[in-house]
C-alpha cells in the first residue's frame, strides 16, 4: 500500500493540484472524494461509454475556463482518447484511474461469448486499450497487483504505475441494535452470513459455487443463511446452480441492494470468494461495519487482508467452511477481526487517507509533466 502522505500544517495541499477534471463512467465520488477531502476541486464529466464524447464536446468553453491543472480518466477507451485529447489542449497531464484488471473482463468476454465476430471484437478492445494507455502521463491502479498485471501486459512500459488504493466515502452510524435490520433478509430470525457481487461477470460470481457445498453443513449446524445480494447477466443462471449445491432453505437471493450497509451491519460474517478484482469495494465496506471477512486467497484480497488479524484467507474454496465454523465459534476472535479490521480501514482507507496519497502521485506527474515543458 502507498505511503500516506499528511500535510505539515493547514494548507490545503502541498503541491501545485488545486483543481482537476474528472472523465468518469461512474461513481465520480471514489475520485472526488478523496481529493476534496485534501482541499482540490473537480470538475465531473459523468457519461457512459461514447456517450463522453458529445458531452465533453458540448462543455468545451466550460473546460478552457476551468483552469484545471490535470485530468483523470477512469476508462482506457473513449474517456482515455477524449482526455489525451484534452491534454494537448489544455497543456496539462492526464492520468488513467484504474479501477479494475481490463484483460481479465476481457477474457471473461470472451470466454463467454460464441461467435468469431464477437471474440474480434473483444480483440479490438485489448489493441484499442493497449494503444491507450501508454500514452497517458501515469496509471493509477486501485491495487499493487494491477500495476504488475499492467507491466505484464505491456511490456516495456515508460508511463509511471503508482498503485494507490479506494477510499470508503461514508461511515454510516451503526444501528443500536445490529439484529434490528437481520428481519429484512431472516425473517426467521436466523443470523446472516452476507455475499455481495457483481453478477455481470461470471468469475466474480462462479467460485462461491465452488465453496457451496462444504458450506451447507455449517450453515445449518450454526443456524445461519446465506444473503447473496447482487444483479447482472448471470444471477438467473448463478442461482439455479447454487440450489443445485446447497439447499435453498439455507440462503436467500437478496437481489440489488441499494444500501448495503444494511446488509452488512445485519450480517455476523462477510464471504468474498471471487477470482476477478481489483480491489473490491464491499470487502473493504464490510470492514467498515465491523463484519468479519472470510476471503479467497487471491491477490486483491490479499492487500486488504492480514490473515488471522483482520479477516481469514482461505487458499482452497473448501477451506470457507471451517474457517466460517471457526470464526463463528470463537467469540473473542470474532470480536478482535472486527475491531482490527475496523482499524484498518480507518488508517488506510477514508478519503483523507487515500486523498493524500493521490494528491502526492498526482502532483510528482504535474512536476514530471511540466518540466518537459
Amino acid at each position: 500500500m502507498a505511503a500516506t502522505l499528511s500535510p505539515a500544517d493547514d494548507s490545503p495541499s502541498p503541491t501545485s493540484i488545486r483543481k482537476v477534471l474528472l472523465l468518469v463512467s461512474k461513481r465520480a465520488d471514489k475520485i472526488a472524494g478523496p481529493l476534496r477531502a485534501v482541499g482540490v476541486e473537480s470538475e465531473v464529466i459523468i457519461a457512459g461509454k461514447w456517450k463522453i464524447v458529445p458531452k465533453v464536446l458540448a462543455r468545451e468553453d466550460a473546460i478552457r475556463a476551468a483552469g484545471v491543472d490535470l485530468i483523470i480518466s477512469d476508462c482506457c477507451g473513449t474517456h482515455a482518447s477524449m482526455a489525451m485529447m484534452l491534454r494537448g489542449l489544455l497543456g496539462v497531464p492526464a492520468v488513467f484511474r484504474m479501477r479494475g484488471n481490463m484483460w481479465s473482463e476481457y477474457e471473461d468476454r470472451r470466454s463467454d461469448r460464441d461467435g468469431l465476430l464477437k471474440r474480434k471484437f473483444v480483440d479490438a478492445l485489448v489493441l484499442y486499450t493497449n494503444h491507450n494507455l501508454p500514452q497517458m502521463d501515469a496509471i493509477m491502479p486501485v491495487a499493487r497487483h494491477m500495476a504488475d498485471a499492467v507491466r505484464a501486459e505491456l511490456p516495456g512500459l515508460s508511463t509511471p504505475v503508482l498503485p494507490i488504493p479506494i477510499s470508503v466515502t461514508t461511515f454510516p452510524q451503526a444501528p443500536e441494535d445490529r439484529d434490528a435490520p437481520r428481519a429484512r433478509w431472516s425473517p426467521d430470525g436466523r443470523r446472516i452470513v452476507a455475499s455481495m457481487t457483481n453478477f455481470r461477470y461470471w468469475q466474480k460470481a462462479a467460485p462461491m459455487l465452488d465453496a457451496a457445498p462444504a458450506l451447507e453443513e455449517v450453515l445449518r449446524d450454526h443456524g445461519l443463511v446465506w444473503a447473496i445480494a447482487g444483479r447482472g447477466a448471470f444471477a438467473e443462471r448463478f442461482f439455479e446452480e447454487l440450489a443445485k449445491r446447497c439447499s435453498p432453505d439455507l440462503w436467500v437471493r437478496a437481489g440489488f441492494v441499494s444500501d448495503p450497509w444494511s446488509l452488512l451491519y445485519a450480517a455476523s460474517a462477510f464471504l468474498h470468494i471471487s477470482e476477478m478484482d481489483g480491489m473490491p469495494n464491499v470487502v473493504i465496506e464490510a470492514q467498515a461495519c465491523g463484519c468479519p471477512v472470510i476471503a479467497n486467497d487471491y491477490p486483491a484480497m490479499a492487500e486488504l487482508i492480514r490473515h488471522g488479524e483482520t479477516g481469514l484467507l482461505v487458499r482452497d474454496l473448501t477451506e470457507a467452511a471451517g474457517q466460517l465454523d471457526r470464526l463463528l465459534s470463537d467469540a473473542s476472535l470474532h470480536e478482535r477481526m472486527a475491531a482490527e479490521g475496523l482499524r484498518y480501514v480507518r488508517e488506510q482507507h477514508t478519503d483523507e487517507a487515500v486523498g493524500w496519497m493521490l494528491l502526492q502521485a498526482l502532483g510528482e506527474v504535474k512536476e514530471r509533466f511540466d518540466r518537459r515543458g
